[in-house]
């Protein structure tokens, strides 16, 4: 017998074989349908006895309509709950466990799609293999194959991949450091893309955060050239990672990902002030990670 709902054929055949006094089991036969199914819809869309299939046809639309679930997020209150952690740039996945789940995350997703709300999603970053390199080689460099096995188990403090973001020809930028146990971040201006530069700014962020610093994993980008003079000013062994293989370092990478919503890419970093890359820090560091077991990473640091 089929499955789908009565259309208004049936309906009228229905209304027809009633009035002429056919039993619920006869007009069920005819039409192969489930006596049941005769039975429920005489028993809906009757009055006093009559059916019509006018108006059971118009009933049943109405039924139809009211049983959809509405869309969560069309509620303006739970909305407003969710707007506020994106414009924080918090992932729809960690809206969702932060509200324990009244939301699922492609719920989220979906909502932003159908609105398009596009600016609240973060675009991932592919990355390109082989090629030769155009830089000049570093000397002396020590390979992430020999980095200590503790650094992958991430259960130390004081681990950290480093990078740096670029505005337009290199005329401006930001270095970027993040701790791989507790996913704390640290924003430095630069003044330039020099290594004594770079080496400077480095020591002296972290030097004045009391941070503890064992390692540091960068890759062989020529701003790193002078590595031998940052592993004496933090008292920590500088490790590279292979050529053309950012992911080695995916914490950091990942983490630009995120800083390209407050500095696209293209945009002129030189405006740029440390008061404001310690804003945006901030922000970063107190927002809790689906990693951290929805702690916050200044959390974690407290904690060790």
């Amino acid at each position: 017998m089929p499955r789908t709902h009565l259309s208004r054929d049936e309906r009228e055949v229905i209304a027809i074989k009633q009035r002429e006094g056919w039993t619920q089991i006869r007009i069920a036969r005819h039409l192969n349908r489930s006596p049941s199914t005769i039975c429920r819809e005489l028993r809906r869309n009757s009055t006093e006895g009559l059916y019509c299939s006018e108006r059971a046809v118009r009933l049943a639309r109405q039924r139809r309509h009211m049983a959809r679930r509405p869309l969560k997020l069309n509620n303006k209150k739970l909305w407003r709950v969710v707007e506020r952690k994106l414009k924080r740039n918090w992932p729809p996945e960690m809206v969702s466990l932060m509200l324990n789940k009244r939301v699922c995350t492609q719920t989220i997703y979906s909502y932003l799609h159908r609105n398009s709300y596009r600016h609240y999603f973060i675009r991932k970053k592919t990355y390109r293999r082989g090629g030769v390199s155009k830089h000049r080689r570093i000397r002396g460099m020590r390979m992430i194959i020999d980095r200590p096995l503790v650094v992958n188990t991430r259960s130390r403090i004081g681990d950290w991949e480093c990078d740096t973001l670029c505005g337009p020809g290199r005329r401006s930028n930001v270095a970027v450091c993040i701790e791989r146990r507790s996913r704390y971040v640290v924003l430095v201006r630069l003044n330039s893309f020099k290594g004594a530069d770079l080496n400077r700014a480095l020591a002296r962020a972290l030097k004045r955060r009391r941070l503890p610093v064992h390692t540091l994993t960068v890759d062989q980008g020529m701003e790193f050239s002078m590595h031998k003079k940052l592993e004496d000013s933090l008292k920590a062994k500088v490790y590279f990672c292979e050529a053309h293989s950012p992911w080695q370092k995916g914490g950091v990478e990942n983490m630009n990902m995120q800083l390209r919503r407050y500095m696209p890419k293209g945009k002129d970093l030189s405006n740029v002030t440390q008061q404001w890359l310690g804003q945006v820090a901030c922000s970063l560091n107190t927002r809790p990670r689906k990693g951290l077991n929805l702690k916050t990473p200044v959390e974690v640091l407290r904690a060790a």
